[in-house]
């Protein structure tokens, strides 16, 4: 009789230690989906790490993954697009790069809440320090992964002309980014620069575009997705994923038609 009883206390115990087991794995499992971040939104190399005080100490601390915090700089008198790189305990490491911080600098002064986390590589390595953004939340079902971009930095133009106007439209970029200034219910983001063909005066729809309008708000074409450099075409297709609605204005200032480049801004829709 004892055996028996003893017996069924051991079945007992065993069948409570699985139970609590498996609520332990479930439980771990929701922790980690909500620690999850949201699609990727862009992956940028950390800016002045090596400016930073006692960075020699800070790099034994840095891990791979860990959450960052994006602070708002709009009074950076060198980049009013500044994106400070803060640790969860406040310390700095960087910046985003100055060519690719307008639209998380827009979302996040939108009071999108970006996720951030660090990528670590070998010190000495071109990209050895990267923040990645998510956009906040997890995937909505259905909603279509955002893959890492191949490669930020686009090839150097060899058209005649073009060099200036990459610098006048760097130029509009900081003027345009200072007041956030909205147009036909959109709240600027980026400028990008466009040959010709990509988009001007293209009636048909491309399966992935944005409206190209004039200045006046008339369409003047599609601008596709293909058109954008790498960095803003990963982050407006994130958008666009998202149910966010954008359009593109040509920007008759800075583009040159004689040289078959012109000059395009990207607005965002935004409530309110």
């Amino acid at each position: 009789m004892e055996t028996v009883v003893l017996l069924a206390l051991a079945a007992a115990a065993g069948l409570w230690l699985i139970c609590r087991q498996i609520a332990y794995r479930q439980k771990g499992r929701a922790l980690r989906r909500l620690a999850q971040p949201g699609p990727l939104l862009d992956a940028e190399p950390v800016k002045g790490f090596h400016y930073v005080e006692g960075n020699e100490s800070i790099l034994p601390l840095l891990r791979e993954g860990e959450r960052l915090i994006l602070c708002r700089e709009p009074e950076n008198i060198h980049d009013c697009n500044a994106v400070r790189l803060l640790r969860q305990d406040g310390q700095a490491i960087g910046y985003l790069p100055m060519a690719f911080n307008s639209i998380p600098a827009a979302l996040l002064d939108q009071g999108i809440p970006l996720a951030a986390r660090l990528g670590l590589g070998q010190p000495g390595q071109r990209r050895w320090l990267e923040a990645r953004l998510y956009w906040p939340g997890g995937r909505e079902a259905g909603a279509p992964s955002a893959e890492a971009p191949a490669g930020i930095e686009e090839p150097e133009r060899a058209r005649a002309g073009a060099r200036g106007v990459q610098l006048l439209a760097a130029e509009r970029r900081q003027q345009l980014c200072r007041r956030r200034p909205r147009l036909f219910g959109g709240l600027f983001l980026d400028v990008v620069l466009l040959e010709e063909g990509q988009g001007k005066g293209r009636a048909e729809r491309p399966e992935r575009a944005l409206p190209l309008l004039d200045a006046q708000g008339g369409q003047r074409g599609w601008m596709p997705l293909e058109a954008l450099p790498p960095r803003c075409r990963q982050m407006v297709g994130c958008m666009l994923a998202q149910g966010q609605s954008l359009f593109a204005c040509l920007d008759e200032e800075v583009s040159l038609p004689s040289a078959g480049l012109y000059c395009a801004a990207l607005y965002w829709k935004v409530d309110g």
